[in-house]
């Protein structure tokens, strides 16, 4: 069953990347409901791979779960396109300048009470920099060889997020090159 239409819509809280409301809505069958939403600003998301053929994680603590490991990642704000947050963020969180970029696709990370939308690329050819974390960030580099990802997501030990599992998926696809085909990946490098 669908949303046939929105009633009202009452907001509950604004903040920086976030929005809290509720809309009161029609189903198809008649029926009248609220929905909460959350409203979420765009991320990009980043599998970096090194020459080494490691993938290149953050560990940070994240309030409301603790420690976490999870891809490079940044909120997109207004004016700026998902690949130039991309290469920010790879470079303040882990220093790595990324010598290509493709992107690989978007995905709703929970869909069923947000619409967050998350943009996801892969980086390579990095060069290592310094990293330039802002002032309320503690980010720790995790570096994991490529073909040891399955079991470390299997592993159950560390916390990990929903943009590592997303990029498990994609990799996979990736390293076939091909869906149905078609050349699947379009490359961005960095002028």
């Amino acid at each position: 069953m669908s949303v046939k239409k929105l009633i009202k819509s009452i907001n509950i809280y604004k903040g920086r990347i976030l929005n809290l409301k509720v809309d009161v809505v029609e189903m198809t069958n008649g029926n009248v409901t609220t929905r909460e939403i959350v409203d979420h600003k765009e991320a990009a998301a980043i599998i970096a791979i090194n020459e080494d053929n490691e993938i290149i994680l953050v560990e940070q603590d994240r309030y409301g779960v603790g420690k976490i490991i999870e891809l490079p990642a940044g909120l997109i704000e207004d004016g700026e396109s998902p690949s130039d947050i991309a290469y920010r963020e790879l470079k303040e969180e882990t220093g790595y300048n990324a010598g290509k970029l493709l992107k690989l696709n978007s995905f709703y990370p929970s869909a069923g009470f947000t619409n967050e939308l998350i943009h996801l690329f892969i980086a390579t050819d990095l060069k290592k920099g310094e990293q330039h974390l802002d002032l309320n960030e503690d980010i720790a580099i995790v570096k994991l060889p490529l073909e040891n990802l399955h079991k470390f997501i299997l592993d159950n030990t560390v916390k990990i997020d929903s943009k590592i599992l997303a990029a498990i998926a994609y990799l996979d696809i990736y390293k076939e090159g091909i869906i149905n085909g078609q050349a699947c990946f379009k490359s961005m490098d960095r002028k």
